[in-house]
């Protein structure tokens, strides 16, 4: 029986053919067609043709559907109800007809492969309780637990099911700003607009759903930006790696089609569902399911992120308003890998001399440290002019005298085994969502004083790394280009002991998270009676607008993978080409949220820049600039 993959191979062959034929075309003007039959779908459409509306043609099953409901589990239902979009970059210079629609039929044919190796990658997230029609009359708790709905063999991967969208498409934005240009500025997340490179917003799931994924070709003047978006209730960043890794390797020529994987997620026994095979799963059957299978947990362990103490009273002044944070800013900074590298060996040496013998923090560390010692200070104006009014009005101290300042980072539970003998409780390439949270917390006076110890009679010396700098700035136009030069003074020095201080706190908070400790928080956000209370309960404590920072790592996803994509390699024979740039869209989002961005070779990578994404109110982001210095080389909007 001739199937959809089967159909797109054909149509892949089809379009390289021509589009070789219009290669060796005088000029390069005329497209010649090919002499090979076109291959036709199963309602006989003719497809022989080589357009984008061709490469994009819906094609039908002629196999029996089965529809499938994936239960999620605790570690899927407490993540952030939301999608995460990523946009790989490639110059593409050749924008002919042919050589457009070659790339989408081949990308087309990867999508189709990964859906056959992860069918419910087609699906869609939903709240247990929709039924895709009465929307608006669905209660409160039927939206409390999520699972995603999809269909073995997977739908063709363009096809548009009840009005909503498939999960591959392609555009063609001949007004975009030219390749070239975005480039040159550092590729700026601001024109990067999530809603029209993914015909998707970020937006947070209410009643309709999520797809699980959704890839997006837009072709621009001189390149192609490539978008690839997955709900994070569906995968984690580490899943999406293997997705983005898993659509790369089905792009070579050739790739074989994987055997299909059912996705069974960890947890979700004991988060009381199960898998059915059709939708019509009665949801009061549902509900007294999950009631059973919670009241069967002899005792459900307290959710340790519940009891991090409560954040003080927000932060305002009666004196001077324009001290605030400001308004919602976001900047993609730069910073040279060697002066990451200078300050992670300074901070060893700091704790070699300082700290217990066999004291170690990662590269990353350090990088996490400089973020949450550089926005606590850059708060620190506002803080203290708090602190100095409460002072003046009252004679008692201010609760802003030690500050708790907080740090949290999630961390990849893969690969952790419980115990010495046993094996890892979640694989390592495990697809789904398998991230706990590390936190760290610090008095603000400990965590910026330069004179506080480590662990007791420490240097109290400070470092200079850089002298004078010239800081690129791109504005928010995408012509608007100015530079600004930084000056050491005070306020861009770095205090080596700071930094110690701080990356010994977020090293030993990681360490904590070993298979015993995942293990814990399965049992117990099991238990929960409503996932989203937890990242209300974390959002609430760990105050990002104030005292808070939330730093994620996105080294490893994507900059290291190669894309033989027609029309963009550059070196075939090398296996294809790795994106120039890999973006986040333009987002705002809360202040205290920082991504650190994919690198090539990851926190090895050698002399490859570091990117952070970093979010905070504009007032907060100009002070933190000043306080990085000449440590920040590029500035983008």
């Amino acid at each position: 029986m001739t199937t959809v993959i089967d159909v797109l191979k054909s149509m892949r062959k089809h379009a390289e053919e021509a589009n070789r034929n219009t290669t060796t075309t005088s000029g390069g003007a005329a497209e010649s067609s090919s002499s090979s039959p076109p291959p036709r779908n199963d309602d006989d459409n003719d497809l022989s043709a080589v357009t984008l509306d061709t490469a994009l043609t819906p094609l039908c099953h002629d196999a029996y559907l089965q529809r499938r409901i994936l239960p999620l589990g605790p570690l899927d239902q407490i993540q952030v109800r939301k999608n995460t979009p990523r946009i790989f970059c490639f110059p593409m210079a050749d924008q002919r007809q042919s050589t457009v629609s070659a790339a989408t039929i081949a990308l087309r044919l990867a999508v189709q492969k990964t859906l056959a190796r992860w069918p419910w990658l087609g699906g869609t997230v939903v709240p247990v309780g929709y039924d895709g029609w009465e929307r608006a009359a669905m209660r409160e708790e039927d939206k409390k637990m999520l699972e995603i709905r999809y269909t073995v063999p997977p739908l063709d991967a363009v096809m548009v099911e009840g009005g909503g969208c498939g999960v591959f498409s392609a555009k063609v934005w001949s007004d975009f700003t030219p390749y070239a240009r975005l480039a040159a500025r550092g590729m700026p997340p601001k024109v990067l607009d999530c809603r029209q490179l993914t015909m998707r917003e970020e937006g947070v799931v209410v009643n309709t759903g999520l797809p699980a994924l959704r890839v997006q070709a837009n072709f621009i003047p001189g390149g192609l930006l490539l978008a690839v978006m997955d709900a994070h209730p569906a995968v984690d960043g580490v899943g999406g790696q293997l997705v983005v890794e898993e659509l790369a390797r089905c792009l070579r020529p050739g790739a074989e089609t994987m055997a299909a994987e059912e996705g069974r997620r960890v947890g979700a026994a004991a988060a009381g569902v199960r898998d059915d095979n059709n939708y019509m799963v009665s949801n009061n059957a549902r509900g007294s399911q999950g009631a059973n299978a919670a009241a069967s947990l002899q005792s459900t362990p307290t959710v340790p992120e519940f009891e991090l103490p409560d954040p003080e009273p927000p932060v305002t002044s009666s004196r001077d308003a324009s001290i605030s944070a400001g308004n919602p800013s976001a900047r993609i900074l730069t910073i040279r890998a060697a002066t990451v590298t200078s300050l992670k060996a300074a901070v060893m040496a700091e704790l070699q001399a300082t700290a217990a013998p066999g004291a170690f923090v990662s590269t990353h560390d350090v990088l996490s440290a400089l973020i949450w010692t550089a926005t606590m200070r850059a708060r620190a104006p506002r803080l203290l002019l708090h602190q100095q009014d409460n002072n003046t009005q009252n004679d008692t101290p201010s609760p802003h005298d030690d500050l708790l300042t907080r740090f949290c980072t999630p961390v990849d539970a893969r690969n952790k085994p419980a115990a010495s003998s046993s094996p890892p409780l979640i694989a390592p390439t495990y697809p789904g969502n398998a991230v706990v949270f590390a936190f760290a917390t610090m008095p603000m006076t400990e965590l910026l004083g330069d004179s506080a110890s480590t662990d007791g009679g420490a240097s109290t010396a400070t470092t200079t790394l850089t002298t004078t700098t010239v800081t690129t700035t791109i504005g928010s136009h995408i012509d608007s280009t100015t530079s600004r030069t930084h000056r050491t003074h005070a306020s861009t020095r770095t205090s080596i002991p700071a930094l110690a201080r701080a990356a010994l706190a977020i090293r030993r908070a990681i360490s904590v998270v070993d298979g015993g400790f995942v293990q814990r928080r399965v049992e117990a956000w099991s238990g929960l009676e409503d996932p989203r209370q937890l990242l209300a309960t974390l959002g609430a404590k760990m105050d990002l607008k104030e005292s808070g920072v939330f730093v994620t790592s996105w080294v490893g996803f994507g900059a290291d993978v190669e894309w033989s994509i027609p029309g963009v390699q550059s070196a075939a024979a090398a296996g294809g080409m790795k994106a120039e740039w890999v973006r986040k869209p333009w987002c705002e989002g809360e202040g205290g949220g920082v991504n650190v961005m994919p690198r090539r070779g990851g926190t090895r990578g050698g002399e490859e820049d570091w990117e952070l994404l970093v979010r905070l109110g504009e007032r907060d982001m100009e002070r933190f600039l000043e306080v990085l210095g000449g440590v920040v080389v590029r500035v983008v909007e």
